[in-house]
């Protein structure tokens, strides 16, 4: 009778199989080249306003030190831009913790 490899946790198969697995995938998506956006597209007003509040509250002077110094890492003007946050959205904070967030709503 033949046996076939034991392919259990235990032994480290599974997860290697799907590390090879996903880079497998990983390898295969994109050919690597940026994408450009096209010369001729304009910013909408409206965004152009969202943007420059943004850019206005994160370099509020009169944030604390310690949390415009986590701004590198945290990218507040990004994710806020990406998060499509405008004047008048109502948002939760749900675990402020100590306000970086909260500053910015």
């Amino acid at each position: 009778m033949t046996r076939l490899r034991d392919f259990s946790c235990k032994r480290g198969g599974l997860p290697l199989l799907a590390a090879a697995s996903a880079l497998l995938i990983l390898s295969a998506c994109g050919n690597g080249d940026p994408v450009d956006a096209p010369a001729d597209v304009e910013t909408p007003p409206e965004v152009a306003v969202v943007t420059s509040l943004i850019d206005a509250a994160v370099s509020d002077a009169a944030r604390p030190a310690d949390h415009r110094s986590t701004d590198v890492r945290r990218m507040p003007a990004e994710l806020l831009a990406f998060a499509e946050i405008a004047p008048g959205d109502r948002i939760g904070d749900l675990i402020p913790g100590g306000g970086y967030w909260t500053r910015f709503c």
